[in-house]
């Protein structure tokens, strides 16, 4: 009984120990800078025709319409809500979506007493700096692929 019992206690352990993933050696990395600032042309912060054929809506009704979420997208621009919001809709198309729920929207005015708590990616408009802008708008939105387009979804 003994030599089961003694057996069964090697068999588990070198089961066991076969599961475990071997440590893996992950090398430090390098010190380098990584500039979190990005400037784009001032057509991305226009309405377009790529912008214009993208919904803009709740995220039920693009369930409703058979859409498929693709991923959360995030911009931080220097610019106003209705800039930010063209380029967070050049920028969907580009992705491939056209369906957007806006999930978050903040807006930090230079007037106001405020401050930013995260540090992220900024997107400064072209020949702009941060210092210079009255504004600093977050928007966060859900990014849609539908099998409708601007002309045939519902419930916008």
């Amino acid at each position: 009984m003994k030599i089961l019992g003694v057996a069964v206690l090697a068999l588990s352990v070198s089961i066991v120990g076969c599961a475990v993933k071997p440590a893996m050696n992950i090398p430090l990395l390098s010190a380098t800078y990584k500039d979190n600032t990005l400037t784009v042309p001032d057509q991305q912060f226009a309405e377009t025709e790529n912008s214009k054929s993208i919904v803009v809506g709740s995220s039920f009704y693009a369930q409703v319409n058979s859409c498929r979420i693709i991923q959360r997208y995030q911009v931080r621009t220097n610019q106003d809500f209705v800039s930010t919001m063209n380029l967070m809709k050049n920028r969907a198309y580009m992705m491939g979506a056209k369906w957007i729920t806006v999930v978050h929207h903040s807006e930090i005015d230079r007037t106001e007493s405020a401050y930013l708590a995260e540090p992220d990616t900024v997107i400064l408009r072209d020949g702009t700096d941060l210092g210079s802008s009255r504004y600093l708008t977050k928007l966060v939105a859900d990014l849609f692929d539908c099998p409708c387009s601007v002309n045939t979804c519902s419930g916008r």
